[in-house]
C-alpha cells in the first residue's frame, strides 16, 4: 500500500495516494499489534522495535507529502487494533502495560511532527483518541505507580506537542492551543489526584 501510494503520488493522483499511504501505516500498526497480542508470533521487544520503525516512517511520510491526512489516518488506524482487541478479549495483567507503551509510541510521532508542523487538527485527533484510552488502561492497571508515571508522561507529551512550535517559532498561542492545554491539564491532574487517593497518598496531592 505504501509502494502504491508513492507510485500514485508521482502520477499526480494525490487523493488516492494519501489514502493508500495512511491506510498502509494503519495496516502496519495493526499487524504488529495483532502479531504480539493475538497471534503471539513476535516478542515484546520485536514489537516495540517495529512500532518505532513504523512511527518514524509515518513521520517521514507526513513531512515528505506535507499531509495531515497521512498523519491522521495512520494515527486512527493505530488505535483500531487496540479498541477491537479490548472489545473482543479484554486486557489483563502485564498486557495492560504493554498497551500503555504501544499507545505512547503511537502518539510520539505526533510529538515529532509538532517540531516541524503546527497541525492543530492532528493534535486534537490524537488527544481525543488517547484520553479515553488512557482512562481505560489506568482503570485496568493493578499498579498505581505505573499508572501515575503513564499519566505524567502523557501530560508532558501533549504539553510538548502544544507548546514546542509556538515557542520555537515565536508565534502566538491560538484558542485551540489553549483549549488543548486546559483539557490536558484537567484530565491529567484529575487522574493523578484519583490515583493518589487510591494509593493512600492524600497528603501529597498538593
Amino acid at each position: 500500500m505504501l509502494g502504491a501510494g508513492e507510485w500514485l503520488f508521482r502520477k499526480g493522483k494525490g487523493s488516492f495516494a494519501l489514502g493508500l499511504l495512511g491506510g498502509g501505516i494503519s495496516v502496519l500498526y495493526g499487524s504488529i499489534f495483532y502479531s504480539y497480542f493475538l497471534l503471539d508470533i513476535i516478542s515484546i521487544f520485536v514489537g516495540i522495535s517495529l512500532s518505532v520503525l513504523v512511527t518514524l516512517t509515518a513521520v517521514l511520510l507526513s513531512l515528505r507529502y506535507e499531509s495531515r491526512s497521512i498523519c491522521s489516518l495512520g494515527l486512527i488506524g493505530g488505535y483500531l487494533p487496540l479498541f477491537s482487541y479490548i472489545g473482543a478479549f479484554g486486557l489483563t495483567g502485564s498486557a495492560v502495560y504493554v498497551a500503555m507503551g504501544y499507545l505512547f509510541l503511537l502518539n510520539i510521532f505526533i510529538l515529532l511532527i509538532s517540531f516541524r508542523k503546527r497541525w492543530i487538527i492532528v493534535n486534537y485527533i490524537s488527544f481525543l483518541f488517547n484520553a479515553p484510552s488512557m482512562l481505560l488502561l489506568i482503570s485496568l492497571s493493578d499498579s498505581n505507580g505505573i499508572s501515575m508515571l503513564y499519566a505524567v508522561f502523557t501530560f508532558g507529551m501533549y504539553l510538548g506537542i502544544t507548546l514546542w512550535y509556538p515557542f520555537k517559532y515565536r508565534s502566538k498561542l491560538s484558542w485551540w492551543d489553549l483549549s488543548l492545554l486546559v483539557l490536558n491539564t484537567v484530565i491529567s491532574c484529575g487522574i493523578l489526584y484519583d490515583l493518589f487517593i487510591n494509593a493512600g497518598l492524600t497528603e501529597y496531592k498538593g
